[in-house]
This record gives C-alpha cells, sequence and structure tokens, in this order.
C-alpha cells in the first residue's frame, strides 16, 4: 500500500522538485521511516522504538527516498543522451569534459559540471544528475537502460 499510494505521490516528477537540502530530504525520509516503523511493529508485534532508519531499512530490504531520488536523476541522464528522451533543449545543458591533454582510460570526469554561485544552478537537477554520473563512473553511452538500472542500484547506496 505504501509504494502504491504514498511513495507514488512522492516520487511523481522528482527529477523537476526534488528537495537538497537536508532538513527537507530528512523530512520526507520521516514519512517512509514511520511506516517502516509500523510495518515492522505488524510483523514483529513489537514497535521498534530504537532502530535507526538505516536498520529499518536493511531490514526490510527498502531503499531510502534519497538514494532513489538520485538514481531517477541518474537515469534521467541516461534517458537524454541516449536519446529514449528526445529533447534538445535539455540535451544542450549537457557538456562532454575535455581535457586539455588525453589521458588514457578515464582517469577524469565524463561531463562538465557548470561553475556557479548560486544554489539555482548548483542544484538544478541536471547539474546534480551529471555530478552523480561523473561520480559514478558508469559508461553511461554503452548500456542499456535496463542494465543502466542495474548499475545505478549497485552504485548508490541503498541507506
Amino acid at each position: 500500500v505504501f509504494s502504491c499510494v504514498v511513495r507514488s505521490k512522492l516520487e511523481y516528477a522528482v527529477e523537476v522538485w526534488a528537495p537538497y537540502q537536508r532538513k527537507y530530504i530528512n523530512s520526507i525520509e520521516q514519512l517512509q521511516k514511520k511506516f517502516l516503523r509500523y510495518l515492522l511493529m505488524r510483523i514483529r508485534g513489537s514497535y521498534p522504538q530504537f532502530m535507526h532508519h538505516e536498520e529499518l531499512l536493511r531490514e526490510t530490504g527498502f531503499r531510502s527516498l534519497e538514494s532513489r531520488r538520485n538514481g531517477s536523476l541518474m537515469v534521467l541522464c541516461h534517458k537524454i543522451i541516449n536519446g529514449i528522451i528526445d529533447s534538445p533543449t535539455l540535451l544542450e545543458g549537457f557538456r562532454l569534459y575535455v581535457p586539455d591533454d588525453y589521458r588514457r582510460g578515464r582517469g577524469h570526469d565524463l561531463f562538465h559540471v557548470p561553475m556557479s554561485r548560486t544554489d539555482v544552478v548548483a542544484q538544478h537537477p541536471l547539474t546534480r544528475s551529471v555530478k552523480l554520473v561523473n561520480k559514478s563512473k558508469i559508461d553511461i553511452f554503452n548500456c542499456k537502460l535496463e542494465q543502466f538500472k542495474t548499475l545505478v542500484k549497485e552504485f548508490l547506496p541503498a541507506c
């Protein structure tokens, strides 16, 4: 019920509205935390008062909402780069990083991250997705969508 009703509403268009400030991330995570405590109470018969959120997630097999949002941003990046989402305007937001000297392998970031003085640009969904893809070092060009989703789940922490 939680996944169908609550989480579907929390994750609708998450790539656009996803919070980046810790206080807002925690307040959204609190919803899932309350549900997981209730779920464990129904399974075990006693309320798990002193379990940390990470323990609740591990025991129930759920992923944190923050991790799911970051995964959605990375999948959005993959869809735009590979033409699954056909939007030249969004595609213009991705600039490949070309170093001055060629280094064998991938020792540098794949995408250029724009410099910014404000949070408007620094926390823009495309900027955040580029940062995540750079950090993951996943080959975004040679992965099919399902394979990319699997690699993203392995890269992002469950908690």
